[in-house]
């Protein structure tokens, strides 16, 4: 994709901040670093930093100037048909920027990425989605080993060129694995349609996006799942998609004309990275419980539940058993879905031991004359019988997790015939809600 094709639409009437580095070789000022962004009115860096070998300045240019300068510098002096018979100093162009006269001989612009909105590109934070142009200006003059130190000015001491540098042209320290700068970064948010903000209810099986943008109207926005289920809307501040079949994988892109804006891609069986900023999801026990209730391996984390607990106010009794409920809950299907997963392996390894009988029985029946043709099928009858106790173990397991599971659907049952008996008392005179209440916890406490 051509710069000179894509620029003009992301610019339109835009103001530019523009920021030069700039080193000195052999007595000239040449052109080393170059960085624009969208212009904001809060104050940032100095307008302008003179070093002994650099120099600092930002200019704002408008939509229409910076387009120019562009034009103006990612093209030559002299035809690259003519370059072998010019000097390197005739090859040179001067750029009068700042009331400083900068030497260069060309400068390459090329598009790079296109980030979506919430993410990182090198030091910068983008909230919006941003269009990334990078390249390459030469001659490349070599840096310098000096400290920056700018006598006279504000301007703060650093013991490396490259740390002055990221701190001018990003206001962001560099990392300390980092000491590379690109030489060409052109970094502009697009505000025309973008994610503002995505709500994703598992349990609802909903996904709320709220956009903005200035051309908001004039785009459309698309889910795709891994349903598979697609599906395309007009674009609106607000927009619910319903999800089908509880989906893992969601994408939600925001587009205009023919390119995308703005695209959220959400793996919901992997929070940690499988959530991008401004996403929020909700509902995330249905989830779990469902991956128990059909034998995954997803664990019911109690923690939540214990939490709540905690902060509940004792007073009220629905805060108090609510959460309760919710950790015997999650108890319950921890021990229903080891009750499961061992009567399935214990069902294969029957299979198993079926197989090696079979398989004895056969090699008996088919051995050669002479003592030895009984190892075979002593063999496999020997390796059958393990398997067998192993069964016989995972038999035992699922017997185990069974009654764990009827001991916690029991605890289930009488807290919710309590919790049914205690609403009930709402609707008895004051004497006889006290007198069967004390009795329901009399009860409750008797019960192992």
């Amino acid at each position: 994709m051509d710069w000179k094709d894509l620029l003009p639409a992301l610019l339109e009437e835009k103001n530019l901040d523009v920021r030069f580095i700039c080193i000195k070789h052999k007595g000239e000022w040449f052109l080393k670093r170059l960085r624009a962004t969208i212009f904001r009115a809060e104050p940032g860096v100095p307008e302008q930093v003179l070093y002994p070998s650099y120099l600092f300045f930002r200019e704002k240019m408008g939509a229409a100037d910076f387009i120019q300068f562009l034009n103006d510098v990612t093209t030559r002096r002299i035809s690259p048909e003519g370059q072998a018979s010019h000097t390197e100093e005739e090859k040179l162009k001067k750029l009068s920027l700042h009331n400083w006269e900068i030497s260069y001989e060309v400068v390459n612009v090329s598009f790079s990425d296109h980030m979506r909105g919430h993410s990182m590109q090198g030091l910068a934070d983008h909230l919006l989605p941003c269009w990334n142009f990078g390249g390459n200006l030469w001659p490349e003059i070599q840096e310098t080993q000096e400290s920056l130190i700018a006598s006279g000015t504000s301007a703060p001491y650093f013991p490396r060129p490259i740390d002055g540098q990221a701190w001018y042209l990003y206001e962001k320290a560099l990392q300390v694995s980092n000491n590379y700068l690109p030489l060409v970064d052109i970094s502009l948010e697009d505000d025309r349609a973008f994610f503002r903000n995505i709500e994703i209810n598992e349990e609802a099986g909903t996904a709320r996006c709220q956009c903005e943008g200035t051309l908001l109207s004039q785009a459309t926005i698309s889910l795709y799942t891994a349903t598979p289920q697609m599906e395309t809307k007009r674009a609106a501040s607000e927009i619910i998609f319903q999800l089908q079949e509880h989906p893992a994988v969601i994408s939600l892109a925001l587009t205009y004309a023919d390119s995308w804006l703005d695209k959220r891609d959400v793996n919901l069986e992997y929070h940690p990275l499988g959530v991008p900023k401004g996403v929020t999801v909700v509902g995330g026990n249905f989830r779990e419980s469902r991956g128990w209730a059909l034998g995954g391996g997803v664990i019911a984390d109690p923690t939540s539940a214990i939490e709540k607990i905690a902060q509940a106010d004792p007073s009220n009794l629905a805060t108090i058993v609510s959460p309760n409920l919710e950790m015997g809950n999650s108890y319950y299907l921890n021990t229903l879905n080891q009750s499961r997963q061992s009567f399935s392996w214990a069902l294969v390894g029957e299979g198993v031991v079926i197989a090696f009988f079979i398989a004895a029985v056969i090699l008996f029946t088919l051995r050669l004359p002479g003592n030895a043709s009984y190892l075979a099928p002593l063999i496999t009858a020997l390796a059958g019988g393990v398997v067998q106790i192993a069964t016989g173990v995972l038999f035992k397991f699922y017997s185990s997790a069974s009654d764990q599971t009827a001991a916690c659907h029991n605890r289930l049952d009488r807290i919710q015939r309590f919790f049914i008996a205690n609403s009930a008392c709402e609707h008895l005179n004051e004497v006889n809600k006290s007198t069967t209440q004390v009795a329901l916890i009399k009860k409750l406490n008797d019960l192992q």
